[in-house]
This record gives C-alpha cells, structure tokens and sequence, in this order.
C-alpha cells in the first residue's frame, strides 16, 4: 500500500474510533426517514474484488439503500464500464489500463467489470446513481458525450442521478448535463472547493465528515446546493451527519447504516432511547 494511502486510512481510523465514542443526539423519524444513505462502490465489504460489481450494487439494491456509488472509464472503443483505477493492476495483477482494452475484450477476460448501461438497466430506476467520472483522457469528446446521453436518457437528472468528479476539469467535456446534476468532490479543502462552488450552479459538494464544516453545509444549502459526507461507519457518525443535515452519506458500510435506521424507525425499536434523545 502506497504511504499516502497508509496514512489517510490510519487517520480515518482514528477519526472513526473518536466519534463512535462521542455520544449523538437521537433524531427525529422525519430526519431518519429523509436520511439518504449511499453504499460506496457498492457493498463490497471485505472483498475488494467485488467493488463495482453487479453483485456488490445488488446487495446494496437489497438491503433498501437509497444510492451507490460507482466510478467509470472509457475502453479503447469508448464504451464507459464501471471501474475505478486507470489499470487493472490492484484487483486483478494486471498492469494493463482499461483505456488499451476494447469493451468486448475486457469483458471477455474480466467478466465481472460491468458496463454502465448494464448497470443503468438494472439500478437506475431502483436506486440514485452517483456516477464518479474519473480523470481520464477524452479522445473524442463528441462521441463520449453522445454514449453516456444515450445510456442516462431513461434517467432523471438531479432526481436520479448525479455526476461526480475529484477534479471539476474531469467533467469539463461533457455536454448536455444540467450544471445541478453536477458534484464536486473535495479530499482536503472543502473551504476553497466551495467557494469554487458558489460561484457556479452545479450541485453540491462532498467531502469528508470531519472536514466539511456545518457552517460550509449551511452556506452550501442557502446557495441552493447540497452536501455530502463520507465514510460514515458507526451508529454515532450517521447520527451526528443526519442531525448536522447533511444530505447524501456516502459510507463503505451502508447495509448496516441502512439497517440502522430500519430499526430506529420500527415500531419495536425500545422507547428509552427514543425518550432519551441520546443513543
């Protein structure tokens, strides 16, 4: 594992580990019910060869989560599957890029990778799609562009799906897509990203639950956008984003999450808590 990867999930580590300790106000069943939960790459748990996988969005699907989300490449013949990296190397040993590969090839020899639209067919009208696309190069723009409308026309932007990029110049070919279903995200500096934001119509910003500040959600929500938070874990983290208002939780665990709220919302979840206000 690369040392900056090592460093970031040690001190993800410890950011978890503190907030399940900090007990959270218990929310309300409106808040509970409007909690929009997103299961990231899908649920794919341990196993990182079922990240992005039909298997790892269906079992999310299952479990009732509002959303997944998942990344996209283009092939060689600039068909988008659903893949993060640029090359094959970390889930596969092989160090080819998608971008060498046809569709036809890739699926031949990595049978599991799926294509978007066959992820579309089976999610899009199930689940809200955040499609992550990734910095990549764009060869033929026009045509790029004309695919990816065709796979989403059956979709409803905003309502169904939304477009997400580490990096705004990652979207910046794309054509046809309404600004609002556009989503930036932010590793380290939410306060410049979105002041970057509020200058433009797209729709929100996501970034992680220690570093998006409530005052930057609520600057964010007067503007009219949207936030969301990632990678909450625990009962007390998903509390306190849906008490802080935050309006998408991303989160590698987001079949517990959502059994969470399923329980917090039953009719047998016990009444002491409930009286309490605190869980």
């Amino acid at each position: 594992m690369p040392l900056r990867s090592f460093i970031e999930n040690r001190l993800m580590q410890l950011a978890d580990a503190m907030i399940e300790r900090r007990r959270q106000p218990f929310p309300s069943p409106g808040r509970l019910q409007r909690c929009q939960i997103i299961s990231h790459r899908g649920d794919h748990g341990h196993n990182p060869l079922e990240e992005n996988t039909m298997a790892a969005f269906g079992r999310a699907a299952t479990a009732g989560v509002w959303g997944v989300e998942l990344d996209i490449r283009f092939t060689a013949d600039l068909e988008p599957v659903v893949f993060h990296d640029p090359t094959l190397e970390r889930i596969y040993s092989v160090r080819q890029p998608v971008a060498q590969l046809s569709c036809r090839e890739l699926k031949n020899r990595f049978p599991a990778i799926p294509t978007l639209d066959e992820v579309v067919k089976a999610f899009g009208h199930r689940q809200h799609l955040m499609i992550e696309v990734k910095t990549q190069p764009w060869p033929d723009p026009s045509r790029q562009n004309k695919r990816l409308q065709e796979i989403l026309s059956g979709l409803t932007p905003c309502e169904e799906f939304h477009l997400l990029c580490l990096h705004p110049q990652a979207l910046q070919p794309l054509e046809g897509f309404a600004p609002r279903a556009r989503v930036v995200i932010s590793e380290y500096g939410p306060e410049l990203r979105s002041r970057w934001l509020l200058r433009r119509r797209w729709g929100g910003l996501c970034g992680h639950y220690l570093l998006l500040r409530r005052g930057i959600i609520r600057t964010l929500h007067r503007n009219g956008q949207q936030a969301g938070t990632g990678y909450t874990r625990s009962r007390n983290s998903l509390f306190r984003e849906i008490y802080r208002g935050v309006d998408w939780i991303f989160s590698n665990h987001a079949v517990q999450l959502q059994g969470m709220v399923n329980a917090c919302l039953s009719p047998n979840a016990p009444k002491k808590d409930r009286d309490l206000g605190i869980y």
